[in-house]
């Protein structure tokens, strides 16, 4: 990948004070490390809320998000828009490049697992090197990884289930789900029922419903498989 005309970089990080560190020193890390990259011949990092091709803010980040090759994230004292943006990266599945300042050890849960470059916050020369070190090697990385078509960067590490995909002892969730929705809307499209077979019906669903939960209990079904048990069963149709 040519580093000069190819990629594009982008920052996800605070603009504005937070707890223990103001705008400014924000900006100034964010300086820092462009002119870095920029030395080292990559295109210059753009905040994905600067980037151009829209007038509405999020339509701008959104964009910024998905159009990067690669994003340093800075999750300094966790902002919330930052989370946010970071979760957004994260869930496209493409790369990016955490960096805190060396002052904050507090770490997001979901993202523990994720390499972390910190960064001295009183700005020390011979730290900040050190870090400029660490966040060049990561972006080589990075770009030499993202060769491979097959190359996950952070949901490889986990499960993406769906409702279907879940399954019980018997058939998958959606399948009975699938059913009953058929069912009912048979029934909704049935002639109207009288004010007395609804009465009826609520009374036998009230019922069914009791019926339901003692089961649950005597058989000791775990609640997804208690609908597919439950409709089988009272529907006498084949397991």
């Amino acid at each position: 990948m040519d580093k000069q005309t190819n990629s594009k970089f982008g920052f996800i990080a605070p603009i504005s004070a937070m707890n223990h560190h103001d705008g400014v020193f924000f900006e100034t890390i964010r300086k820092r490390i462009s002119s870095f990259l920029v030395a080292q011949g990559y295109p210059r990092p753009i905040l994905v809320s600067e980037f151009s091709g829209s007038n509405d803010i999020l339509n701008k980040i959104l964009e910024g998000i998905n159009e990067c090759d690669i994003i340093i994230v800075d999750m300094t004292e966790k902002n919330p828009n930052v989370t946010l943006e970071l979760g957004l990266r994260a869930a496209a599945d493409k790369p990016f490049i955490l960096i805190q300042s060396n002052d904050d050890r507090e770490f997001l849960s979901d993202f523990q697992m994720q390499q972390i470059l910190f960064y001295p916050n009183d700005l020390d020369t011979n730290l900040l090197n050190q870090f400029y070190n660490q966040l060049l090697n990561r972006i080589t990385s990075e770009q030499t990884k993202l060769l491979d078509p097959d190359y996950s960067p952070f949901l490889k590490e986990h499960v993406i289930y769906k409702p279907s995909d879940v399954k019980t002892n018997r058939n998958p969730i959606g399948i009975t789900l699938s059913d009953l929705q058929t069912r009912i809307a048979k029934l909704e499209n049935a002639a109207p029922f009288t004010e007395e077979a609804l009465r009826i019906s609520e009374i036998v669903a009230d019922d069914a419903f009791q019926n339901y939960v003692n089961l649950a209990k005597k058989k000791n079904i775990a609640v997804p498989e208690l609908g597919t048990y439950y409709y089988h069963n009272h529907f006498n149709q084949p397991m």
